[in-house]
């Protein structure tokens, strides 16, 4: 997996590291057919702080063009959240109640308008309080943590996804607070998190319990260790659809994870995955340098010798670790195992400084592309304009390297398009982010390329594009900002 995180000021820093962990999926296991290309997501932009609706966004490349719809839910007094897509994707399971709770779990079909039956209480949270419904692959159970009126003592729990019957608890470990539930692509097995993630001194874990369904009732088996242990908080696991890939939360202090090598091509395996955290010296940590460690997060280890370093990112064959180096203003790259690493040959471009310190490798693994500002003629009066570099790389310590003009709007550096063909990059006009996809090949500003989404509002901090290139994912910030009227008092006292 790659990640790319992107900001045209600053720098973004993330604290919890992913990891990713690949098994061979089970047999048959087949994700169940439906439209595909929305999002559910939760939002407050209606209801201010502490309460929250629902909302759908098509991805960019759906019929809606990546449009956000009106709130989906009728109860604007209450705030729902965890929202779930059912394998179908004609229903969504979330949790609904008033700010501080009691929570239910609700379940709302898509195909049907709302009513006083739709959507459709679970009815499970007698008692306590239940939250992070998560659907069983064929659609028929949900499964859900629920404290039972005692907050550090919760348990999953199941129970069938028509109406609630058969809730049974299939963990019961007294004193234990175990949530996330997360079910693999067969529905033999759960995976949740055991100990106290909202603590991050106790040490918690994820773990996987089998499940069987004799006479139609969820009953536990064998509970095991999922992931191995750290040492810190593992919290939060995540399957992949195909069952090959679990991902799970790591709390180190970490910035700009992402994976190494993948090639979906070949056989599944774990692949390493390398960061930016701290760099320590005797007087303590005096920069951020890359690391890397295993896909489970075990023997993390400083890979680079520099102390200002941003954006890592590995060639394709997963033997070299590009990045930026802040203090001098030039990428670098340095082996996987780590030693000494080199300024990237012919990343230096006279005039130029880097316009943004993140940048991206093509699905050939031949060329980095980045952001640079270039001042044409040097002087106080320069007039400095921003290009994207394309970059060969392996190609001798003098590689070619070809500049493109960007569309005047250009706002987040480039990554390329699945087929390596065009640079996909955000365009920023009257405050909104769009973005603008750029054949490699064009000539003039813009390079002959298009815009591919038509968002009316907001701003990104994140995106990506699916494996098999057809979906792009996008992480939107709204910005909201409220005047005050200060007055100033007469009082003897001031």
């Amino acid at each position: 997996m790659k990640r790319r995180t992107v900001a045209s000021i600053g720098v973004a820093v993330a604290l919890a590291a992913v990891a990713l962990f690949s098994f061979a999926a089970p047999a048959g296991a087949t994700p169940l057919p439906g439209e595909n290309g929305r999002i559910v997501l939760t939002s407050e932009q209606n209801t201010g702080p502490q309460l929250a609706e629902l909302f759908l966004l098509p991805v960019p490349f759906s019929s809606g063009g990546g449009t956000l719809s009106p709130p989906i839910t009728a109860s604007p007094t209450l705030r729902h959240r965890h929202p779930t897509w059912s394998p179908d994707r004609t229903k969504i399971a979330y949790a609904r109640g008033p700010s501080g709770g009691p929570f239910e779990i609700f379940v709302q079909d898509l195909t049907q308008p709302l009513s006083a039956t739709n959507p459709k209480s679970l009815s499970v949270a007698a008692g306590g309080t239940v939250d992070r419904p998560a659907w069983s692959p064929d659609g028929t159970h949900i499964a859900f943590e629920k404290d039972n009126g005692v907050p550090a003592d919760r348990d999953i729990f199941v129970a069938s996804a028509a109406n609630g019957s058969g809730q049974t608890n299939i963990t019961s470990t007294a004193g234990a607070i175990e949530g996330k539930p997360a079910w693999d692509p067969t529905g033999s097995t759960l995976y949740f998190e055991r100990g106290n993630a909202q603590n991050g001194t106790v040490n918690t874990d994820i773990v996987k319990e089998t499940i069987t369904y004799p006479s139609g009732t969820p009953t536990p088996g064998a509970v095991t260790l999922a992931v191995p242990d750290s040492g810190g908080p593992e919290i939060q696991p995540a399957i992949s659809p195909d069952g090959s890939n679990r991902a799970v939360l790591m709390n180190k202090s970490i910035a700009e994870p992402t994976g190494c090598g993948v090639d979906r091509s070949g056989p599944l395996k774990a692949y390493p995955i390398v960061f930016v955290s701290g760099h320590f010296s005797a007087s303590g940590i005096d920069g951020r340098s890359v690391w890397r460690a295993e896909a489970d997060g075990s023997n993390p280890r400083e890979i680079s010798d520099t102390t200002s370093d941003f954006g890592p990112i590995c060639s394709r064959d997963g033997k070299w670790v590009y990045y930026h180096e802040g203090k001098t203003g030039r990428f670098h790259r340095v082996s996987i195992d780590g030693g000494k690493s080199e300024i990237l040959p012919g990343s230096e471009i006279p005039g130029a400084i880097v316009g943004a310190q993140y940048a991206d490798v093509a699905p050939d693994g031949k060329t980095l592309t980045y952001l640079a500002t270039i001042s044409p003629t040097p002087g106080p009066d320069a007039e400095s304009q921003q290009k994207i570099v394309l970059l060969s790389l392996d190609a001798g310590p003098k590689p070619p390297r070809r500049i493109l003009d960007p569309n005047p709007l250009i706002s987040k550096p480039p990554v390329f398009s699945p087929d390596g063909k065009a640079v996909v990059y955000a365009i920023r006009e009257n405050g909104v982010e769009n973005f603008w996809l750029q054949p490699i090949d064009g000539a003039g500003p813009g390079g002959g390329g298009r815009r591919v989404t038509n968002f009316t509002s907001d701003v990104f901090s994140w995106f990506e594009y699916s494996p098999d290139g057809k979906t792009l994912g996008v992480l939107r910030d709204h910005l909201e900002s409220n005047v005050v009227l200060l007055r100033e008092s007469s009082t003897a006292a001031q």
